[in-house]
């Protein structure tokens, strides 16, 4: 049996042959990063392969320590230096939703819904707790938060010259677990 599993702790499938035509067991991180890759004429590596894979499979937004924290064990040669400039190569391609929580380190997630053209639209709405750092993405916010997203965009584009890319609204407060109301009933 050819199956290869990478032991990474939270990567549920990360490297069991989902991966069509990889011929290393790469999955669907790297199907989406080929097209662009090759069209911006960017070799697929295998360290590249692991960590779009590795941000891929990752729950929520990982900061580039935690994704080599993740990768290091499993590929010792992968160093810190390598994951930042792939993370930045991942921005620069709209691959990846990079945030900043306000602690000094950002955080990215793969993007999630690629267009028809096969470019990745970063409109997104995300709550972030600033005790403790949890970061919860708002599924479906984003079609409520469109017309505002476009008007704001138009206004930009009027007044100042300016086009926007992706629009992010990031939302900060205290999360459940944090303002004591985990597990309370509503009402109390």
């Amino acid at each position: 049996m050819n199956e290869r599993r990478t032991g990474f702790p939270g990567m549920g499938g990360m490297g069991r042959g989902r991966g069509g035509g990889h011929g290393r067991g790469f999955g669907r991180g790297c199907e989406r990063a080929e097209g662009p890759f090759r069209r911006n004429g960017i070799r697929m590596t295998l360290t590249r392969r692991v960590i779009i894979e590795a941000l891929d499979d990752a729950d929520g937004f990982l900061s580039a320590e935690d994704l080599y924290m993740l990768v290091r064990d499993e590929y010792p040669g992968i160093g810190v230096a390598t994951v930042y400039r792939t993370l930045q190569l991942l921005e620069d391609l709209a691959m990846v939703h990079r945030i900043e929580t306000g602690d000094g380190r950002a955080r990215y997630a793969m993007n999630r819904e690629p267009s028809e053209s096969g470019e990745v639209p970063g409109n997104e709405v995300i709550l972030i707790c600033d005790r403790c750092g949890e970061i919860i993405r708002q599924p479906g916010a984003e079609a409520k938060m469109l017309p505002l997203f476009e008007e704001l965009s138009r206004g930009a584009e009027k007044e100042h010259r300016f086009r926007t890319g992706r629009r992010t609204l990031q939302i900060h407060g205290t999360c459940a677990a944090c303002s004591g109301a985990a597990g309370a009933e509503k009402g109390d």
